[in-house]
């Protein structure tokens, strides 16, 4: 039994240490290339979306309110 236990820290130690690799917000804060990534993005579309324009947006991100791009295409272009 103990040594499942300690198996089982061992795994779980494991596991957090990828998500803290995976999910380290110091790897994304200031990052040059992905700001001007979320720059572009944002510049395509004519508003940001609020909380009740959210609930018709499908989980995989396709907009089924009738939101257009700034540029006339639409958001799966």
């Amino acid at each position: 039994m103990f040594r499942l236990n300690k198996h089982k820290e061992r795994e779980k130690r494991k596991v957090e240490s990828k998500l803290k690799q995976l999910f380290d917000f110091q790897r994304f804060y200031n990052n040059d290339s992905l700001a001007r990534m979320i720059a572009e993005t944002e510049s395509r579309y004519s508003k940001e979306l609020n909380d009740d324009d959210l609930s018709f947006v499908s989980a995989a991100g396709e907009e089924s309110s009738g939101w257009h791009r700034k540029d006339g295409g639409h958001g799966d272009e």
